[in-house]
């Protein structure tokens, strides 16, 4: 984030009211005039009832308004229509709709840039965010009665905003959120993206943006830049009920020509990279104005694709006055962002960053370091790291995390985090970077070897493993007696006149 946010609640009620008055007042052209992104999640529940084959999914839209002085409908609307829809035995073909909802408005709140005093780059820019939220029971067969192969979440929407530069006369076109569930009986639940979308970017000004998702299922995560969708309804209708079927494939967007497309957003002279495993993007927009763009994650379990989520957002490009943003790392060179640590060990590093305008004069930035991500959620990661107080200072400036790993929490896939520095400039600047962390798990020997079969009262059988350094050797035996080598990966044992007897073999490794 290259600023920090204000965040303001809603009276519900109130904005009822508001947005029938609004809806009524304007014609069918302001339609697509106010709305700027969205994007659709989903949460696992539960099975309805055991061996019921029907399982409840919550389902979260959410939809970001423009509010300033140019919107002809600042605030979210009241209900959407909620389509959702069977995957096809044959996934190329036209969807057929399962159910509509019309899904109620259940929180809103406004993302403003929290400028330092006397700012006023970005002052009057506004984003309302929309959460809407509903239950919905999917049956783990399609409506021919064969197994479920997932379902479609979809919103349609109408026009966009006729200001948007990278888009052909992009008030005719329209807007379709979108999320994709495997087999409902995976119990998945979708990514969430952790951060919420900008008011604005600073144009030529290189930035980086976190789209970072927060995963609950240790699935594996791509991220990657896509076309968004564009409807089929033109500016005939605001919010038009799902159709059925549901043509397929959706409707992309037309981009402007002249070097526009997913992976040129920003056009001749722009940039937009993104890294597929983290979602740290990197921007460069050289002119001021409106542009879509749209993040797609999709989620992976075991190789095989489970779920997608994606958010189409619109970004502001404005003119700001100089103001370095925050580096990442000590003023000679590059921080360290990639950790590993044996489980049960602790790691403890220094989250460092440092600003140029630290010059000892009345513009000094101070920097504030914020820490996200699954991480640091007990709910999820147990036991969770901790990162020192306080969380602002003169740069350059840093916190150190630390983290007792626990002994079952190595893993294959590395753990993650995104630290985000940000500055106090006009406006403010942000530098977000994705931390890395691979907790390798110990790994015993495999194998004992020696005697399985045995005499009564046989004396000097050697059982071993392999030898491994930094461990403690537990042995366990019933029906004789180890004589020598108790502490060691070689035992020499006795064996009694009993029918039959065991030995066993832990490793513990140096953190227990």
């Amino acid at each position: 984030m290259p600023m920090g946010f204000l965040k303001l609640r809603t009276n519900n009620t109130f904005l009822v009211m508001v947005i029938i008055a609004i809806s009524i007042a304007y014609s069918t052209q302001s339609f697509g005039s106010h709305l700027m992104g969205g994007s659709i999640e989903y949460e696992f529940v539960q099975e309805t009832a055991p061996g019921s084959g029907i399982y409840t999914y919550r389902v979260i839209v959410k939809t970001y308004t423009n509010c300033d002085s140019t919107s002809l409908v600042p605030l979210p609307a009241n209900f959407i229509r909620l389509g959702i829809y069977h995957e096809s035995d044959n996934p190329n073909a036209d969807k057929v709709l399962f159910q509509e909802q019309f899904v109620t408005l259940t929180d809103s709140s406004q993302i403003s840039p929290e400028l330092p005093v006397g700012c006023g780059v970005g002052f009057g820019t506004c984003i309302y965010e929309g959460v809407y939220e509903t239950t919905v029971d999917l049956p783990s067969t399609n409506h021919l009665g064969n197994p479920s192969n997932g379902y479609h979440f979809v919103y349609i929407r109408c026009c966009r905003n006729g200001s948007i530069l990278n888009l052909q006369n992009a008030s005719s076109q329209g807007m379709v959120f979108y999320a994709f569930l495997g087999p409902p009986d995976s119990q998945n639940n979708s990514p969430s993206f952790a951060d919420q979308p900008l008011p604005f970017i600073c144009i030529n000004d290189s930035v980086s943006i976190s789209n970072a998702a927060n995963e609950i299922n240790g699935d594996s995560l791509v991220y990657s830049f896509i076309d968004p969708y564009d409807s089929y309804v033109g500016q005939t209708s605001a919010a038009p009920a799902p159709p059925n079927p549901l043509p397929w494939p959706l409707n992309l967007v037309n981009w402007q020509n002249g070097g526009y497309s997913s992976s040129t957003p920003f056009g001749p002279g722009g940039m937009a990279n993104i890294n597929a495993n983290t979602g740290l993007a990197d921007y460069f927009i050289p002119t001021q104005s409106n542009y879509v763009i749209a993040v797609e994650i999709q989620e992976y379990r075991n190789g095989q694709l489970i779920g997608s989520i994606r958010r189409d957002i619109q970004f502001l490009g404005l003119q700001c006055p100089p103001n370095e943003i925050p580096h990442f790392g000590p003023q000679s060179g590059s921080g360290q962002s990639t950790f590993a640590v044996d489980e049960g060990d602790q790691l403890c590093f220094q989250i460092l960053f440092n600003d140029s305008n630290n010059d000892g004069s009345a513009t000094d930035d101070s920097i504030f370091i914020e820490t996200t991500g699954n991480l640091f959620d007990p709910l999820i990661t147990n036991p969770t790291p901790t990162v020192s107080a306080p969380s602002a200072g003169v740069s350059p400036f840093f916190r150190t995390f630390c983290w007792n790993t626990g002994c079952n929490q190595g893993s294959t896939t590395p753990y993650n985090f995104t630290a985000t520095a940000t500055d106090n400039g006009c406006p403010n600047k942000s530098t977000p970077v994705v931390y890395t962390i691979n907790v390798s798990p110990f790994l015993g020997p495999a194998t004992l070897f020696g005697e399985d079969s045995v005499c009564q009262n046989q004396i000097g059988s050697i059982y071993e493993v392999d030898s491994l350094s930094g461990v403690t050797h537990v042995w366990s035996i019933n029906g004789g007696t180890i004589t020598s080598g108790s502490n060691s990966h070689q035992v020499t044992v006795n064996w009694g006149n009993g029918p039959t007897g065991s030995i066993s073999y832990h490793a513990l490794s140096p953190f227990g």
